[in-house]
């Protein structure tokens, strides 16, 4: 595998399907450097599933404004061993969550894999890319950060299997490319400039609909991960 540069990722983002001996697709998944003098930018464009003002914007004389951005629900999972730096993990999950919503809505979510990162934006504020579709082993994620964003998080959905657990992520030894999640987090890392340390990673079963926290960082045997989606009081 090549060295990855900091200005530029390209990651093999692999699903949770064992190596059968069939050809699977191998899309990139491309993280580039941040965007100058007010570059950069998303293509599509964001989603942010909370579209309030922050501190300062928005509102007007005599009370006017929006209102203000819910609070998160309460995640009762215990922290995970990492994470990331000046993230709130009860929004995050809930992040997780919304995404996680919007994928089940797919028609085709059931063999077909989807995917987003979340980032911190430099003013500490969370946001997503669009989701991305891919194939029934991985789906392509591009994301050009402006100065001093961050991925936080990534979430990818697992389609069904009547035989491997999807709850988990893949590994380079089950997966049909030869990295799998666990080998893709890690390529993640090396990116220094535009991937926090503390990275997340959520995968969403198909089969079950709930939503599995894990570490970016680690080895590739893993403990079932926090439910993230049956665990929050609202």
């Amino acid at each position: 595998m090549r060295q990855i540069p900091d200005h530029v990722l390209e990651m093999i983002a692999g699903g949770g399907a064992s190596d059968t001996g069939s050809i699977a697709t191998l899309p990139t998944v491309t993280v580039t450097g941040p965007g100058g003098g007010g570059g950069g930018g998303w293509d599509p464009g964001p989603w942010d599933p909370y579209p309030y003002p922050g501190p300062g914007e928005g509102g007007g004389g005599g009370g006017g404004g929006d209102n203000p951005e819910p609070p998160p629900c309460h995640h009762s999972s215990p922290a995970p061993a990492q994470a990331p730096s000046g993230v709130n993990l009860d929004k995050l999950r809930d992040m997780v969550g919304q995404l996680s919503n919007q994928i089940k809505g797919m028609s085709d979510s059931n063999r077909i894999e989807y995917g987003a990162f979340i980032y911190r934006s430099s003013d500490g504020a969370l946001h997503t890319t669009a989701l991305a579709r891919g194939d029934e082993d991985s789906s392509p994620i591009s994301f050009q950060p402006s100065a001093g964003d961050k991925i936080v998080g990534w979430l990818h959905s697992h389609p069904v299997d009547p035989v491997i657990d999807e709850r988990f992520p893949s590994t380079p030894r089950n997966s049909s490319n030869g990295i799998g999640d666990t080998g893709a987090a890690r390529n993640l890392l090396n990116n220094t400039t535009s991937v926090d340390p503390g990275m997340l990673m959520y995968i969403l079963d198909a089969k079950s609909g709930q939503a599995y926290e894990y570490t970016a960082a680690g080895g590739d045997n893993r403990s079932l991960g926090n439910n993230v989606t049956a665990d929050a009081t609202c």
